[in-house]
This record gives C-alpha cells, sequence and structure tokens, in this order.
C-alpha cells in the first residue's frame, strides 16, 4: 500500500461510521441508543489510535523527529545532544581600605545579579585579597549553563555568601561563553549534515563531527594537509576561559586518529566587525524598544557565525527585515560581506541607533 496515511479526527470517524452504519442497516441510529453510544466510543478509540500512528510517523525519521526519538536517531551517527554551558569570566573582590593580613576568599564563593531575576556565579578557585591590596580577581562561572550567564561588566553586585573582610564584588569585564543545552533544530541540522557526507574515520567529516562533540566548542572547521600531506588541522572556536580544556580535544583526536596522520588542534583567531544599523521605527512603536529587538536579533546571528563562516549582508538585513515596530532601516557598515580565513571566526560588534522617520533608506 503506497496511499500516505492521513489521520482522521474524532468527529470525521464518527461521521463515516454513522454514515456507513446507515447504509448497511437502512436506518440512522438513534442519539441515546445503544448502536451511537458504541460508536462514539470506537471513534474516540481510533481517534486516539490515530494521533499515535501520526505521531510515531515522525518520529521514525530525522528531519521530523524530536526530544528524545531525535536523538535516538543523532546516536546512530555517534552525534550527542550538547548539553547547556556556564558562561565564565572574573569576580573582582574589593574594600575601600587595605587590610593589614590576607583575606581568603573559597571557591564557591556566591555572588549574583541585581534585580528580580538575579544570575548567580561562583568561584572556581581559591583566592586571596592580599595584605595592603584592595582587590583582587578571581575566577569564576555561573552556577548554570545558558545564555542568561551572559552578562555585561558591572553586572554582577551582590555577594550571597560574602568572605568576612570584603566589602563589594563587581566584573570588571563582561561573562561570555554560556550557552543553552542544543536545540531540536540544532542537532537536526547537524544530524542531517552527518547524513549528508558520510564519516568514515579518516575524513574531515570524521575529525569535524568528534570537535563539535565537546559542549564548549562553538564551531569548527577541518583544514586537511595544510602541513602537507598527513596532516589535519582542527579550528575550534572556543572561549577564552575554555581554552585549557582543548587539550581534551587533542587526547581524543589521538585516540581515534587513523594511523600515521599527525592532528593538530588550534584556537580560532577571533576577527573583529563593526556592524552600523540605522532603523527607522514605525508609527505608535517606542525606539528604545524596537532598538532593543534589532540588537537581540543581531546578536542571535553574530553568536551563529561559524570558523570560516562569512558575514553577509544578506544576512544582516534577514535578521532585522521581519522585526515587529521597524518601519525602515539601513547597514551602513559594512558595506559589502566580509570575508573569514579558513581559521578565523568573526565576531561582529552591533550598533543600532534610530533615525527620525523617512531618516532610513
Amino acid at each position: 500500500m503506497t496511499d500516505e496515511f492521513t489521520p482522521l479526527s474524532y468527529e470525521e470517524i464518527l461521521d463515516q461510521m454513522t454514515a456507513e452504519y446507515e447504509s448497511l442497516s437502512g436506518y440512522a441510529p438513534q442519539e441515546a441508543g445503544d448502536i451511537a453510544i458504541r460508536l462514539r466510543l470506537l471513534a474516540g478509540e481510533l481517534a486516539a489510535l490515530h494521533e499515535k500512528v501520526e505521531f510515531a510517523g515522525k518520529m521514525l525519521f530525522a528531519d521530523t523527529a524530536a526530544g528524545e526519538y531525535l536523538d535516538r536517531h543523532a546516536q546512530t551517527r555517534g552525534l550527542v545532544r550538547k548539553g547547556a554551558v556556564p558562561a565564565a569570566g572574573s569576580l573582582r573582590f574589593g574594600r575601600d581600605t587595605a587590610a593589614a593580613y590576607d583575606i581568603p576568599i573559597p571557591a564557591g564563593a556566591l555572588c549574583c545579579t541585581d534585580g528580580d531575576d538575579p544570575v548567580r556565579f561562583e568561584t572556581v578557585e581559591d583566592g586571596v585579597l592580599s595584605a595592603g591590596e584592595t582587590s583582587v580577581d578571581i575566577p569564576a562561572a555561573a552556577t548554570q549553563g545558558g545564555h542568561a550567564g551572559n552578562v555585561a561588566a558591572g553586572a554582577v553586585s551582590v555577594m550571597v555568601t560574602p568572605p568576612q573582610g570584603v566589602a563589594r564584588v563587581s566584573n570588571p569585564a563582561p561573562f561570555s561563553g554560556g550557552s543553552d543545552e542544543e536545540d531540536d533544530e540544532t542537532l537536526r541540522k547537524r544530524l542531517l549534515a552527518a547524513f549528508a557526507s558520510i564519516s568514515n574515520g579518516t575524513n574531515a567529516v570524521f575529525y569535524y563531527n568528534l570537535a563539535i562533540s565537546f559542549d564548549f566548542v562553538r564551531s569548527a572547521h577541518v583544514i586537511p594537509r595544510r602541513r602537507g600531506r598527513g596532516t589535519v588541522d582542527v579550528v575550534v572556536d572556543v572561549d577564552a576561559a575554555s581554552v585549557s580544556r582543548m587539550s581534551e580535544i587533542e587526547r581524543e583526536m589521538a585516540a581515534r586518529r587513523e594511523i600515521g596522520v599527525d592532528v593538530k588542534v588550534s584556537r580560532a583567531r577571533e576577527k573583529s566587525v563593526s556592524v552600523a544599523v540605522t532603523l527607522t521605527p514605525a508609527e505608535g512603536f517606542v525606539p528604545e524598544e524596537v532598538k532593543a529587538s534589532a540588537l537581540a536579533a543581531l546578536t542571535s546571528l553574530g553568536e551563529q557565525l561559524a570558523v570560516g563562516q562569512p558575514l553577509k549582508l544578506v544576512d544582516l538585513y534577514t535578521s532585522i527585515i521581519n522585526i515587529q515596530g521597524v518601519d525602515n532601516f539601513r547597514v551602513t557598515a559594512p558595506t559589502a560581506d566580509v570575508a573569514a580565513g579558513e581559521d578565523e571566526v568573526i565576531r561582529p560588534a552591533f550598533t543600532v541607533t534610530a533615525a527620525q522617520s523617512g531618516g532610513a533608506s
């Protein structure tokens, strides 16, 4: 049977069964009669079965599966959903006047941002505010993974567990590198790419899939024979706080590479690009809110740029064009697509300004 399965609703099933019964018996079942009740019960069960068959059909294929079923498809290609990664940075503990003695600040000291929905951070190693000093910077990370931990400089100001002798806390630089758990569509994209380019343990796809499987790797690019025959260079985009973990990738590559191949793992070089957008808010919309929406959309685009991927004007336009409240806009910089080297990742710095009506073209 080649006909496509089309699920029917309860009403459709009941109507078909009632019509068939009337056709065969010569009369319609009474609404309160035994036959009508039986038909309604059976229609309900069949409708539920139709829903289950439709669900099973979707979960059967990688391009429509979701949740744990998509995870199972991914496992057949050696892929695992990437977990949430906490943002990393440093906390600056200080006091107004220097103490005459060392003040220990233990690992696990909790601090958070101000506001109704604070984001928590904790020191990841022991530190000391030395005698004669008024401040010390200690490496720290968000207590939970996710983009929420990527806060701006100065956002952390509350000590949840204040170390004795310390008067204040702040973060001198933004916390970065936090990412949410990989969603279905991102995992599906990796899975379909794996199906399109079969990894056989000796090609670029094999090394790419291995590199990107690490939670702290945002993107990767494989360059075969860059240093001559038998060499493979794997360039990964990782946050500064995760550079020390690149040795994990190197060990995994060394353990699984084919014989006679020299694999080198390096961090992608960052290429800064200034992006300036002038937009005209539509009538009735608050300019600051429209600007914030545009900046959020552009920031999301920037975070998705992979190693070696260019920044295209068409992508900038697509990010802005459907934002509610934007009547018109103009990208003033860059004026053309920006290419990235095979070992570079573009880091856009966005500036969004609002023009008066008619100011954008």
